[in-house]
């Protein structure tokens, strides 16, 4: 019988309970993969990686849990870039202003937000307000 690998992460454990194991763009559906370690083509220690092909997230599960949080959302948000139409593999020089690019990220969020709802709500939860909102509900 095969042993399960033990998880240490209470987040990475949260999104195995939920069977979250990708993250939908819409276009594509990029599975989310957590590694022991994670290294750029140049050798870089990396917390977390966004290939376009294959589609792929990887994220270093040797973080801290806010760390593991936000190399997810950043992950997230270079696939909005990418939908936004910034060529991941090239440095894209353009003339914009800020309003298009929060046009762009909070359509992106949206997008995400709605084609990820669990993913979006274990990302995004405010602790501190579950556990207020839990000893409130407790207490009645």
């Amino acid at each position: 019988m095969a042993r399960k690998k033990k998880i240490k992460s209470a987040l990475i454990q949260e999104l195995v309970d939920n069977d979250i194991y990708s993250v939908d763009a819409g276009w594509r559906v990029f599975p989310l993969v957590f590694v022991p370690v994670l290294f750029s083509d140049k050798g870089e220690r990396l917390d977390g990686l966004t290939s376009f092909s294959p589609c792929l997230i990887q994220v270093h599960e040797d973080q801290i849990e806010e760390g593991i949080r936000e190399s997810i959302i950043h992950e997230m948000f270079h696939v909005i870039a990418s939908t936004m139409g910034l060529d991941p593999d090239e440095k894209d020089e353009f003339e914009t202003t800020n309003e298009y690019i929060v046009i762009q990220l909070s359509r992106g969020s949206m997008l995400f937000q709605r084609l990820n709802p669990k993913l979006w709500d274990i990302l995004f939860r405010n602790e501190e307000n579950d556990k207020s909102t839990s000893i409130t509900k407790k207490s009645r």
